[in-house]
């Protein structure tokens, strides 16, 4: 038997409950759609969190030479300062020293996020997706990622939450919105 989208069986389930009402090529396109882009999502965002660890680890080297070189009380520019309003611009707590960055940048708590990376995608990402193959028919998916509940974004958030490194109650901000705004470190003119 061929596996055109004629031959699957995608008759409709809600919540695990088969309603034996087939799904239109339509439905099955809508389905496909938005769970390929919750996928990509979370690819996307799996980069985007490891490429933080690695900008965490340059950082570091960064900072330590910085330091070698009797620098550690210079204040470093915030990379995103271009994206702030006037009024922020001129909040001198928005830039820190050499110093503070290196302390708060230890290497615990880059482990602490690489820990939390690897336990979202091995308690959320892996059952999620496994839990969208086993609904698949044929290797079209037949349910809504958010209709199954190894899916939920509850417990996402949850994971992100309990999981998460510590920010930084000096510069108010968690750990990814440090590295994007201050790593890789450029000093500012004294």
């Amino acid at each position: 038997m061929s596996d055109s989208i004629e031959s699957i069986d995608t008759r409709y389930t809600y919540k695990g409950i088969a309603t034996g009402i087939p799904l239109s090529s339509m439905a099955l396109k809508s389905i496909a759609l938005i769970n390929s882009e919750f996928i990509a999502y979370f690819e996307d965002k799996y980069k985007s969190q490891v490429g933080n660890v690695l900008n965490g680890l340059q950082c570091q080297s960064m900072l330590e030479f910085y330091q070698s070189q009797d620098l550690g009380e210079r204040k470093i520019e915030n990379r995103k300062r271009m994206k702030l309003n006037l009024k922020e611009l001129q909040d001198n707590s928005r830039s820190t020293s050499v110093t503070s960055l290196k302390n708060y940048l230890s290497r615990e708590k880059l482990t602490s996020k690489m820990s939390q990376i690897k336990i979202i995608m091995s308690e959320f990402y892996a059952p999620c997706i496994s839990a969208m193959m086993a609904s698949a028919s044929g290797g079209v998916f037949t349910r809504y990622y958010f209709e199954l509940e190894a899916c939920d974004l509850n417990k996402y958030d949850k994971i992100v939450t309990e999981k998460a490194p510590e920010g930084s109650s000096e510069l108010n901000l968690d750990f990814d919105s440090i590295i994007e705004a201050y790593c890789l470190p450029e000093l500012l003119p004294v």
